[in-house]
């Protein structure tokens, strides 16, 4: 529905999810693929802001029952959790996001996502750095 970088990216966070699943005792690296392919499926709707496509995301995963995949999308961009929402959000979908986040319990998938989506960009994969220089790029400095 909304063909761009962020399918290759997605492509790319399945891909070191489950590489590093691989390595780690208990971990299902095809879980960890799976969670990696799906945590922007948000973005199918097409260019959206962070709050969007997270909300988005749950949204579809659970109109499909894949409970585990909604988790990622809603947990995925919000690295410090509850810690990020000391403020009162005004759209509903933020609304949404923080009350779902406050409730939340990470596993090692979310954390796991987490890192992987900060690593992979649509051709590869780069340093911390270059990565969040990527993201500040397209989305601005974040307040807080």
């Amino acid at each position: 529905m909304n063909p761009g970088p962020w399918v290759k990216h997605s492509m790319n966070v399945g891909i070191a999810a489950r590489n590093i699943a691989e390595k780690i005792p208990g971990m299902d690296p095809e879980k960890a693929y799976i969670v990696g392919l799906l945590h922007d499926i948000g973005r199918r709707v097409g260019i959206v802001d962070i709050p969007k496509h997270v909300y988005e995301g749950y949204k579809y995963c659970m109109e499909k029952s894949w409970d585990e995949a909604a988790r990622i999308c809603m947990t995925h961009s919000y690295l410090l959790m509850q810690e990020e929402f000391g403020y009162e959000p005004v759209r509903e979908d933020e609304k949404a996001i923080k009350a779902y986040i406050m409730e939340c319990v990470t596993d090692d998938y979310d954390r796991l996502i987490q890192l992987c989506d900060s690593l992979a960009v649509d051709y590869g994969f780069v340093i911390l750095e270059k990565r969040f220089v990527d993201v500040t790029r397209r989305y601005g400095i974040m307040e807080g």
